[in-house]
């Protein structure tokens, strides 16, 4: 756990590191850095990388975003340009 003191000489981050939509990360042990996350992406951190800003979408390494309000339980997924949408069995069979 952290612990917090009020020593003057300690390291500490300085507000000037920070733009809007920024949230504070460490790779490395006590590196701090400041990572920008942009419209559509959430800091996470896929298998086998470090955090980083991860976009949702339907490419490679993307997070998939639901574009169907009424996607439900034992729909098919279909692929469309802002995400999945559920379609049912016999949606699918008249394709």
């Amino acid at each position: 756990m952290p612990s917090w003191t009020e020593d003057p000489t300690d390291e500490f981050v300085k507000h000037s590191l920070f733009d809007d939509q920024t949230v504070l990360i460490a790779i490395v042990d006590n590196t701090p850095i400041a990572l920008v996350v942009d419209e559509q992406t959430v800091v996470g951190r896929l298998t086998g990388e470090n955090i980083t800003a991860v976009a949702i979408g339907i490419s490679d390494n993307n997070i998939v975003q639901i574009d169907h309000a009424s996607a439900t339980d034992n729909d098919y997924a279909k692929f469309t340009a802002a995400g999945l949408e559920g379609r049912s069995f016999a949606e699918v069979l008249a394709i």
